[in-house]
């Protein structure tokens, strides 16, 4: 992510000449392989070698985030460098969609720290079911109607295959950052109030979007 050039935020003036065809055979590639391989064995599979990290990137990486003075400010650009990260690979790999997984829970949190953070004029693209701010590839959320809660159940019944990365904020206590405290704000107030969630989603939404 450090190597990336400034020109990935910036939307191509014409559109990148890849096959039109890559996302389908990208499809067939995982549905062939299989839910019980992981991602760098499917890797393997397309001949594509997972990329060296080099130890001076990494501490170079690591004064980067150390630089900011407060998680807040820590989160915030780790996330900007991950959505870089994620629209500079899928141009290089032929891409014209990125598939990300905000169910409605993370999209409520999201919500209100954008707006305590004064990001309110970037909810639509946050938020939004389709993210087209980068031109040529195309974010979309296709589960942000479903609450965390039902995505942790209909896994835990479909047995399907999870993995848990700790983030900077894990173990945290509530105060430690703007995005820990809203988190805990919603999910305290969604144990004792289930329309929690989808009440605030929907209310920003429609205020985007009048009907």
């Amino acid at each position: 992510v450090l190597d990336l050039p400034g020109s990935v935020v910036v939307a191509p003036s014409s559109p990148l000449d890849h096959p039109r065809s890559a996302y389908k055979a990208a499809v067939d590639l995982f549905l062939q392989s299989g839910s019980s391989r992981t991602d760098a064995m499917a890797l393997e599979q397309e001949g594509v070698s997972l990329p060296a990290i080099q130890e001076s990137q990494t501490h170079l990486l690591q004064q980067l985030i150390g630089s900011a003075k407060t998680l807040t400010a820590k989160q915030d650009l780790l996330n900007t460098l991950r959505q870089h990260l994620l629209v500079h690979t899928a141009r290089t790999r032929g891409y014209s969609k990125l598939m990300l997984g905000d169910s409605c829970t993370r999209l409520a949190v999201k919500l209100l720290t954008s707006i305590t953070l004064g990001r309110g004029a970037q909810l639509a693209q946050d938020t939004g079911f389709s993210d087209c701010r980068y031109g040529d590839v195309v974010a979309v959320r296709p589960m942000r109607e479903y609450s965390a809660k039902e995505i942790a159940y209909y896994n835990h019944m479909f047995k399907v295959p999870s993995v848990v990365i700790p983030s900077l904020d894990t173990k945290t206590p509530d105060k430690a950052s703007i995005q820990r405290l809203t988190e805990s704000f919603v999910t305290k107030l969604q144990a004792d109030f289930p329309s929690t969630v989808s009440t605030i989603y929907r209310s920003v939404r429609n205020h985007q979007h009048p009907s």
